[in-house]
């Protein structure tokens, strides 16, 4: 536990060892990372969004002449729903891997607490 900078445990019981208290003292980098990775994964993110609706109709009202063409409707509306579904996509995926990495520091503070607390036992019944 020194090696990974972590104080030393604090052991307590009586004379006949009927009981024993331990205090393991774990260095805090996993939790403290961990926790800001899950605070970065709930961030809100900007991303694109639809037009409001004066906005789309002034801008069909102010280039009206593509839009006469159905196809360059679909065009058009294909085209806003993939820049918004595209920038959706983009955060997403960002905040996924943000909390895959959350997790997997999160793990290794458990494990690095589990190491500690086996040391610890073994400290108590082999002295």
């Amino acid at each position: 536990m020194k090696n990974n900078g972590s104080k030393e445990p604090e052991f307590e019981t009586n004379e006949t060892r009927d009981y024993f208290i331990t205090t393991i003292f774990m260095h805090d980098g996993f939790e403290i990372v961990s926790l800001v990775l899950a605070i970065l994964a709930q961030w809100r993110y900007k991303y694109v969004t639809l037009p409001l609706p004066k906005e789309i109709y002034k801008h069909v009202h102010d280039n009206y002449k593509p839009f006469l063409n159905n196809i360059n409707q679909i065009k058009h509306y294909n085209e806003l729903l993939n820049e918004v579904q595209e920038s959706k996509k983009k955060n997403n995926d960002f905040r996924v891997e943000l909390i895959k990495w959350s997790m997997i520091f999160f793990f290794l503070g458990i494990i690095a607490f589990i190491i500690s607390a086996i040391v610890a036992i073994n400290i108590i019944i082999f002295k």
